[in-house]
């Protein structure tokens, strides 16, 4: 490959990278690696785990080696971590070259064609299962469509196809957005209102835990101009016609596509109808799977021409006897579903659709195998083998599951040596209608409980990785299981799912938890039932993110010590170090430290977090702490080894090093938006702004205040963006901007955070000293107290970003 971009030309055969002065420049051979991987799939964004596996295959590196050679890449390019213009950090994504690329000819200096075009969709691969049979002119009609209509909806009856084109439309239209594709699973969901949550989710924006979640993913399409594809809406079909109503009004480049039974019924909806399959290719299609049991047939055979035209060409039906045609001839097959499917419907001799293929095929179950799939129908998405067994309420489910895997009612997946089952969504919806009881149900959450409270249980001791992949992993059956308690009215099935999951809300900002936690509290308010102390400590401390303290020492009322539980420990450091009552603060994170000291899960973490950034404990005990953190890290896993890094950044600031500090965390902050943990990441961000006080630079303050401030409107974390706006007024005094400076201060102070009303005394004392405008000062502090944080946020943002 030899590529050139930016004046800068890379030769992957000789190694070479060559500057825009001609001289060869020198990388490191990881790093060369890490850039001609990423200048080869610059169409995308590169995960880190696959920039990991490219450059070091099996070698094991910690997380700090890619970013060491990603820096180095940047330096050699010109690039640094703060423009990105070359190399571009897309947080919870990987990495992508953004640079404009020109592909240079064999032996020739100037360009022979220019790159393809950004934004490839990052889809699973895994979810395009097998090639597109019998569609290339849908796919063409639909790729038509789609550049002259704002939404095109897939229409046609279940099991007919219409997720597998959807996925290549996603392969197909979506490389030509700059921003790709983005694909919606509506099948998992059980109501409309958690549409605006899966659009958040897919779209990788940060839940707030204050906002509605469609708006928060409306306003982060906005600027957008993805394709948009919503999968499986016929049970939610009124709530995603009005997400794509608005997504229409809202946000003007972004393209949809929907896949439902029926139409959305908007203006400029223009409609697809996937038809089932013509006989020759789905024939071909049968003979395809049916070699995948073993079966050896051939297209042309007439047996199989006539079974596929009796299922009329439904890609689910052929596939369902396809699957059974290495036990059944082609022949009985055929004989027993004309005998199940009945007489033809009408006159033009068409048969029935898929659900009497489906019909047929449950019917054909035994009585035990037919319970079984029943229940299991009310799962969300995928489980594993322990979930099937509770759910299914059987001694051994592994019997049964082979016997509906084998027939295509079940699908299966191991995901790194555990089992993974799910029903296709069509069969699942088919079958439920059937399901007489809710004892299913309560099984089904029950057992999600304890898996909840199984992977809280490690996300406070070492093993605090795999309890937060337990329940991202398991995440649509938990939300399901807490519907379910909810549905039954179980109060203290509803506490115990938020103190399970607490503390994982904690790392990654849960918007969904946060919800939880609401409505479990005012389900008690609402039976006139008193309100358990953990679920008040972790309702205050999800109140916190959205910056109300008011209602954060509302639900702590009367209460001055912690029972000696982590949770109501934070809640209650919440509250009285942002309302400036620092003696406690002290004594309360005191105690936490004490007694989470040795466990290395996220209370250690999570403490030791907050006393380095609170500031209220002496600078020898910070330094103890930042040792004690890069002990932890040095043995731990992923979250250890960034909380490691943040002890690295303390003994750095300590150091006077002040730069490789803030380079340090914006590495722990970046990785973990990887990760999605925006929490975690969240203190990496209020440590670096302390960090920058030490800078004296106040153009670099500006900039990673601004940075700052958006990240904490994106995230909602309330509590800490106050201390932001405190600064940023600070900030704004010393740029001659005191207006907005005392409006900011004065909005902090009203909200009653100590921070803000130090800033206000700061900013009033440099006004004494100059003298000022008494009629100016008192608007700006009556405009600052009308202003919530988020609206003072904002104010700053705009006024710092104004400095030229």
């Amino acid at each position: 490959m030899r590529v050139e971009f930016d004046g800068h030309r890379l030769d992957t055969d000789t190694r070479e990278l060559v500057g825009p002065e001609g001289a060869t420049v020198p990388l490191e051979p990881q790093a060369f690696d890490v850039l001609a991987v990423l200048v080869r799939e610059r169409h995308r964004v590169v995960p880190r785990a696959e920039l990991l596996d490219e450059v070091w295959g099996s070698q094991f590196v910690t997380d700090s080696a890619l970013a060491t050679r990603i820096k180095q890449v940047r330096q050699a390019v010109g690039d640094d971590g703060r423009r990105q213009e070359i190399v571009k950090t897309l947080h919870g994504r990987g990495v992508r070259f953004v640079a404009e690329v020109t592909e240079l000819a064999d032996d020739q200096p100037g360009p022979a064609r220019p790159a393809p075009p950004p934004g490839r969709p990052e889809i699973d691969p895994d979810l395009t299962v097998g090639p597109l049979i019998g569609r290339t002119d849908d796919l063409e009609l639909i790729a038509t469509k789609t550049a002259r209509h704002r939404v095109v909806t897939l229409t046609g009856p279940g099991g007919v196809g219409k997720t597998h084109l959807l996925h290549h439309v996603a392969r197909r239209v979506g490389a030509a957005s700059g921003s790709g594709a983005v694909i919606v699973e509506l099948a998992p969901l059980r109501t409309g209102e958690a549409v605006g949550s899966a659009l958040l989710a897919a779209v990788g924006a940060g839940g707030d835990g204050r906002s509605d979640p469609l708006d928060a993913a409306i306003g982060h399409l906005r600027s957008s101009d993805a394709l948009l594809l919503l999968d499986n809406a016929e049970h939610v079909i009124d709530e995603v016609a009005a997400v794509c109503r608005r997504v229409q009004d809202e946000c003007p480049e972004v393209r949809l596509v929907v896949s439902s039974r029926r139409p959305l019924a908007l203006p400029g909806e223009a409609l697809h109808a996937v038809a089932p399959l013509a006989e020759e290719a789905s024939a071909e299609l049968f003979v395809q799977q049916a070699q995948l049991v073993g079966a050896d047939m051939e297209p042309s055979d007439p047996a199989v021409r006539e079974l596929c035209r009796r299922v009329d060409g439904i890609p689910l039906a052929v596939r369902v006897l396809a699957g059974r045609s290495h036990v059944f001839s082609v022949d009985d097959l055929s004989e027993d579903l004309a005998a199940h499917l009945g007489r033809p419907v009408g006159d033009d001799g068409r048969h029935e659709s898929v659900e009497g293929a489906l019909a047929w095929s449950i019917e054909a179950l035994d009585a035990d195998d037919r319970g079984v799939l029943q229940h299991l129908s009310v799962a969300a998405g995928w489980f594993d083998l322990a979930a099937a067994a509770a759910i299914a309420g059987v001694d051994d489910v592994t019997a049964p599951l082979l016997r509906l895997h084998q027939q295509s009612l079940v699908v299966a997946s191991p995901d790194r040596g555990v089992s993974r089952f799910r029903l296709l969504e069509p069969i699942r919806l088919f079958v439920a209608t059937s399901r007489a009881d809710r004892a299913a149900e309560q099984r089904h959450a029950d057992h999600y409980l304890a898996v909840a409270e199984r992977a809280a249980i490690d996300i406070d001791r070492p093993e605090i990785d795999r309890g937060f992949a337990t329940i991202e992993r398991d995440w649509a059956n938990l939300r399901l299981a807490f519907e379910h308690h909810r549905a039954g009215d179980d109060l203290a099935a509803m506490v115990r799912m938020v103190d399970a999951l607490a503390d994982y809300a904690e790392g990654n900002l849960s918007s969904e938890v946060h919800r939880f936690a609401a409505i479990a509290f005012e389900a008690h308010v609402g039976a006139n039932a008193a309100v358990p102390l953990s679920l008040r400590a972790n309702h205050a401390r999800f109140v916190s993110h959205r910056g109300d303290l008011a209602q954060v020492t509302d639900l702590l009322r009367g209460i001055r010590e912690s029972d000696g539980s982590n949770r109501l420990s934070t809640a209650l450091m919440t509250r009285d170090f942002f309302a400036g009552d620092l003696d406690a603060t002290r004594a309360t994170l005191e105690a936490g430290l004490d007694r989470n000291a040795g466990t290395g899960g996220f209370g250690e973490f999570s403490f030791s977090a907050l006393a380095i950034i609170s500031g209220v404990l002496p600078s020898e005990r910070v330094a103890q702490l930042a040792t004690r953190l890069e002990r932890l890290g040095a043995s731990g896993g992923y979250v250890a080894r960034c909380f490691g890094d943040y002890g690295l950044a303390v003994r750095q600031l300590h150091d006077g090093e002040v730069e490789q500090a803030i380079d340090t965390l914006t590495d722990v902050e970046e990785r973990f938006e990887e990760r999605r943990h925006s929490g975690f990441a969240r203190v990496a961000t209020s440590l670096r702004s302390l960090a920058l006080v030490r800078v004296g630079d106040p153009d670099l303050m500006r900039s990673m205040m601004v940075r700052s401030l958006e990240r904490g409107l994106d995230q909602g974390a309330g509590s800490m963006m106050a201390g932001d706006i405190a600064r940023a007024a600070r900030l704004l005094a010393r740029f001659g901007d005191v207006d907005t400076a005392v409006t900011l201060a004065s909005a902090g102070e009203s909200s009653g955070f100590a921070a803000g009303a130090e800033a206000m005394a700061e900013v009033s004392a440099g006004r004494d000293a100059d003298g000022g405008d008494d009629e100016r000062w008192a608007r700006a502090v009556e405009i600052g107290r009308s202003l919530t944080l988020e609206d003072a946020a904002r104010l700053a943002i705009e006024a710092l970003s104004a400095i030229a």
